[in-house]
């Protein structure tokens, strides 16, 4: 996803939509954000998560794409100390352009 954001931001173009589609195991971090689970993640390995508001945040911030719609097919259960990690790309600041977003969960629509 990083490699594919950059080719957009250096050819100056700017995507119409974003589809990301998340299906397998997660933690329900915060109402907002799930820890998405890697294949690795074990209970010692708490930490070895995508943290999907974060992603959503950066890719907002970027303003590579005009909407953003994330759908989030999997488990929220509640585990203590669960922390999903940023994603390894990253913007300077908010946008020039403002993008609109989505978050749908399985039984759940955050808008």
């Amino acid at each position: 996803m990083g490699r594919k954001m950059g080719e957009l931001q250096l050819a100056g173009k700017r995507g119409r939509r974003l589809y990301f589609y998340f299906s397998g195991h997660g933690i329900g971090v915060t109402m907002m954000n799930s820890a998405m689970l890697l294949p690795k993640w074990t209970t010692f390995m708490r930490n070895y998560a995508l943290s999907s508001e974060k992603y959503i945040q950066e890719l907002v911030n970027k303003g590579t794409f005009e909407e953003i719609y994330f759908f989030m097919d999997c488990c929220r259960n509640r585990i203590p100390g669960v922390n999903g990690q940023p994603p390894l790309f990253g913007s300077p600041g908010p946008a020039p352009q403002p993008t609109e977003y989505m978050l749908c969960y399985g039984a759940d629509l955050i808008m």
